[in-house]
């Protein structure tokens, strides 16, 4: 009798280590998976940031409060460009962008852009890349819905052709 009391501290004590051993490996496994996730998001956020340095990018801006005309230019915006410019922006050429600058993570491009309000801006191809703030659209979207096609075609048009 005295070998199995003896015995019974030493299971606990290789049930115990073989427990903390397994936990040790599930935690591992978690941190593992974590860590490969997080790489390929970053992975993925590159290729994205690559692919639109290669594309001229019509953003649409706004921020939290939107009025009536703000959405209507958004749609207009995203009308225009999906059939105006189907080629462009299948083949990657073009970018469409809707961006909230009161957001944390979007906050710079009230800077980078000098940004006010909303608005329609198309920025070329590259990191040095030129941009134009649109801001004409606010005067056309309403009272003269061809000029607002028409004004913004043509800038797209410019900047697709520019390369820059």
């Amino acid at each position: 009798m005295a070998d199995a009391t003896e015995s019974r501290p030493a299971e606990r004590l290789k049930r115990g280590l073989g427990l903390t051993l397994l936990l040790f490996a599930v935690v591992a496994l978690v941190v593992g998976v974590y860590r490969e996730r997080a790489i390929s998001r970053a992975a993925a956020e590159i290729e994205v940031e690559k692919t639109e340095a290669a594309a001229v990018t019509v953003f649409y801006f706004h921020g939290d409060e939107r009025c009536r005309t703000c959405n209507k230019i958004e749609a207009e915006t995203e009308r225009v460009v999906s059939t105006r410019f189907a080629a462009e922006l299948a083949s990657g050429e073009l970018v469409l962008k809707v961006v909230n600058f009161d957001r944390p993570e979007n906050l710079h491009y009230r800077d980078d852009y000098q940004l006010a309000f909303g608005t329609v801006l198309v920025r070329g191809r590259g990191e040095e890349a030129a941009w134009k703030n649109l801001e004409e659209v606010w005067d056309h979207v309403n009272a003269d819905p061809p000029a607002f096609e028409d004004y913004l075609v043509a800038n797209l048009r410019q900047m697709l052709e520019s390369g820059r």
